[in-house]
């Protein structure tokens, strides 16, 4: 069984796709994550994000369906409603 993380990328890995996989192993469940977004910031100074480009999480989407065995999905932050529509399309594809 491997759960996906589709979330942003929290530097510090206090958040988003670093701890969801972080959490995941620590279940026992293998896991994989996909970056959303990415955000500037430390431990104590949060400056902003950027989401990812479209053509590069569709094609990170297409790798990982390719080669793993995905049975679950976490989600969090998804950065722009285009990122939105390709994460909404895979779902449907791979449900």
């Amino acid at each position: 069984m491997l759960a996906l993380s589709i979330a942003g990328f929290d530097p510090t890995g206090g958040a988003g796709v670093l701890n969801d996989v972080k959490v995941l192993n620590l279940l026992g469940i293998k896991s994989a994550g996909i970056p959303t977004t990415l955000t500037l910031q430390n431990t104590s100074v949060f400056k902003g994000w950027e989401p990812v480009n479209p053509d590069y999480l569709k094609s990170s989407l297409e790798l990982i369906f390719s080669d793993l065995p995905v049975k679950g999905i976490k989600i969090g932050m998804i950065g722009t409603s285009e990122n939105a529509e390709i994460i909404g399309y895979f779902l449907k594809k791979y449900r």
